[in-house]
């Protein structure tokens, strides 16, 4: 792209792709999908089997869909899962599973 400075020479500027400019929120993205999956395995190995669609991540907090009935036994469980999530560096943050 050329542009006409004010005395009418000619320069020419980078422009920057939009795709350029997005790459790190696909980072970002892709590192949630890990996290979820990261976490539901987490789950998975005090019992409590769930989906990554049934699951969010907000801040270092996990929100998870489940049954009143699932609620109870994930906060009984809440101190082995967190222990679960310690070990993992995408999953190291987290501080509570509701």
């Amino acid at each position: 792209m050329r542009f006409t400075q004010y005395n009418n020479q000619p320069t020419t500027r980078g422009v920057k792709q939009i795709g350029d400019l997005l790459g790190r929120f696909v980072k970002i993205t892709q590192d949630g999908d890990i996290a979820r999956t990261a976490v539901v395995e987490a789950l998975s190995e005090v019992g409590i089997r769930i989906t990554t669609d049934k699951l969010s991540i907000k801040g270092t907090t996990v929100l998870v869909k489940i049954s009143p009935a699932g609620k109870n036994e994930l906060f009984l469980k809440q101190g082995r899962i967190l222990e679960s999530l310690k070990r993992n560096p995408l999953t190291d943050k987290i501080t509570a599973v509701r």
